[in-house]
């Protein structure tokens, strides 16, 4: 089935890490740039939901998220400080509209790497 990545419904928990990221590629290759960084941002939820560092509910804000990583995650400050930087760049591209580029898509894929794949994490 197709994900309708516009739907404000679609939580991280409806694709698996996989179908998230591919989704994402399809998006890039389509130069769909907004939609693809959600799809990056969902990627990253469900990748610490796997990972049980948080737990995806339709209730919860970005910054539920936040918090809750801060509590699980409280040794790993470097793991927060680029969730914060995906979610603020999220939200920047999501709610405020603003252009997303290449590069931006490219920083983004290396930080959600880096959250979910446990790569040493750049500032």
């Amino acid at each position: 089935p197709t994900m309708d990545i516009d739907d404000h419904n679609v939580t991280a928990d409806q694709l698996p890490v996989d179908g998230w990221l591919s989704l994402a590629e399809e998006l890039i290759s389509d130069k769909a740039y907004r939609r693809a960084m959600r799809a990056l941002y969902l990627s990253i939820l469900a990748g610490l939901a796997d990972q049980q560092r948080l737990v995806i509910a339709r209730y919860k804000s970005n910054r539920d998220y936040v918090m809750e990583l801060a509590r699980r995650s409280h040794v790993e400050p470097e793991l927060l400080r680029a969730f914060r930087w995906c979610v603020r760049h999220f939200e920047r591209s999501w709610y405020g509209l603003h252009p997303v580029t290449p590069t931006q898509i490219d920083q983004f894929k290396q930080l959600r790497s880096a959250i979910t794949g446990g790569s040493e994490i750049q500032p």
